[in-house]
């Protein structure tokens, strides 16, 4: 798989025709030159089902909400009728009123299929955090491998060397079978543009017709202007990208990803609420 690969085999022909065009163009036109990140050897799995006791135990009731995630995602949305064979409770008072009785009807077209990549920043300044940031990454990946037609897929950044990436979870890999990779060590600067060209790719090369790019770090990016050409090209391609800011202002996130898709928390312990609900709202729209 490509996520397994190492060194030069992630890259070049394995990277897959379809996107070899998208990824020459994606070069951004700056004075500091961005590189797509290959990928380093695959993190020692160390004890996963302990991990995955420590994640689960730690998210107990945001996994509570996953069955109502589930359902929606499933049933499709309610819309009004003046036929159907189920009464709307919340319009019982028409008749009284002169007004004719309304049946809840079901769009049974579900959400569509996602292929979700989720990039944890592990750079020197996560140190302290980096613990629970990871704890969280994990738990929503649980949580995801539960839920019908969404496939994930996780990297860490930085790997190694700048322009390389932690492999945490390859697509056709079950979360709790590799929980073990996630005890991951913080070093590095904040190479995002690196880390957004390999995600990009990737998920282009999915036959899912929704991408999403969640990204959780808690710094500004090395090349603020390579970031905003990849961001440019990822969504002018179909990839939705949303950034979740730890401890940073909403001013300083969105400066980043754009008002519309950043997300500021205060501290590390809201990371897994704070993706739990970006996840519901991207998911059921």
């Amino acid at each position: 798989t490509l996520l397994a690969a190492q060194g030069d085999e992630a890259d070049g022909a394995d990277v897959g025709t379809r996107t070899a065009q998208w990824l020459e163009q994606a070069q951004p036109a700056t004075d500091r030159p961005v590189t797509m990140s290959r990928l380093d050897p695959v993190p020692a799995n160390l004890d996963p089902q302990k991990a995955v006791a420590r994640a689960r135990a730690a998210t107990a009731s945001l996994r509570r909400r996953l069955g109502v995630l589930v359902e929606a995602r499933q049933r499709g949305a309610d819309w009004r009728s003046r036929r159907g064979r189920r009464l709307d409770p919340a319009e019982l008072y028409r008749p009284a009123v002169g007004q004719s009785i309304r049946f809840v009807r079901q769009d049974e077209r579900p959400a569509p299929n996602t292929a979700l990549a989720l990039l944890l920043d592990r750079s020197g300044s996560m140190r302290g955090e980096l613990p629970l940031a990871g704890q969280a990454v994990l738990s929503i990946l649980l949580a995801l491998d539960t839920l019908p037609g969404v496939a994930s897929w996780a990297v860490a950044f930085p790997g190694r060397e700048d322009d390389r990436v932690v492999p945490l979870k390859a697509f056709e890999e079950q979360a709790h079978r590799v929980a073990g990779r996630f005890a991951l060590a913080a070093g590095g600067g904040t190479p995002l543009a690196n880390a957004l060209w390999r995600a990009g790719g990737e998920l282009l090369r999915r036959p899912e017709p929704r991408r999403l790019i969640l990204v959780a770090t808690d710094g500004e990016p090395d090349n603020p202007d390579g970031v905003g050409d990849i961001l440019a090209r990822c969504r002018a391609s179909g990839i939705e990208v949303v950034g979740l800011g730890i401890g940073q202002s909403l001013d300083h996130v969105q400066a980043v990803f754009g008002v519309r898709h950043a997300v500021s928390i205060a501290t590390i312990e809201a990371l897994a609420p704070a993706l739990f609900a970006v996840l519901e709202r991207q998911l059921l729209t």
